[in-house]
């Protein structure tokens, strides 16, 4: 079991990984093609690959130590976890197969964007009710509000 403070220091980082598929969701709703196009430009980028290592480990193991305290605690650990293996393989990867699969992978579902978007929008607001759902029920408890 983790302390408080890392505890609440990981829901934070899992909160700030959600607030950044909300971002990227609305984006994907709005503009398709420019999602696409951006994740094309993206792989060209020579840091694409070790951001993609740290966010997904990074915000992988967040959610992962801050799953026990949440309301869906399983989930949310087998959801961290993934992440962390997709860090450890693509840290495992060279650079140029990932860039590729992720350019080509882009160009192929160009037509779902709207539907993944709404996927995404759906899949961070469950994060955030997840994550934050046991403190409002704390904060209930003690203050008598609910």
């Amino acid at each position: 079991m983790h302390s408080s403070t890392t505890t609440l220091l990981a829901t934070g980082v899992a909160s700030l990984y959600a607030t950044g598929l909300v971002a990227v969701g609305v984006y994907m709703l709005a503009r398709p093609r420019g999602w696409t196009d951006a994740v094309v430009r993206y792989t060209r980028w020579r840091w694409m690959h070790p951001v993609e290592i740290l966010v997904c480990a990074g915000f992988g193991a967040a959610i992962w130590i801050a799953a026990a305290a949440s309301a869906a605690p399983l989930l949310l650990s087998g959801f961290g976890a993934l992440l962390v293996l997709v860090g450890v393989a693509l840290a495992l990867s060279p650079p140029s197969l990932h860039a590729a699969f992720a350019a080509r992978a882009a160009r192929r579902i160009e037509a779902l964007n709207r539907l993944f978007g709404v996927l995404t929008l759906l899949f961070a607001g469950f994060l955030f009710y997840a994550l934050h759902a046991p403190a409002r029920a704390t904060a209930a408890a003690i203050t008598g509000v609910n």
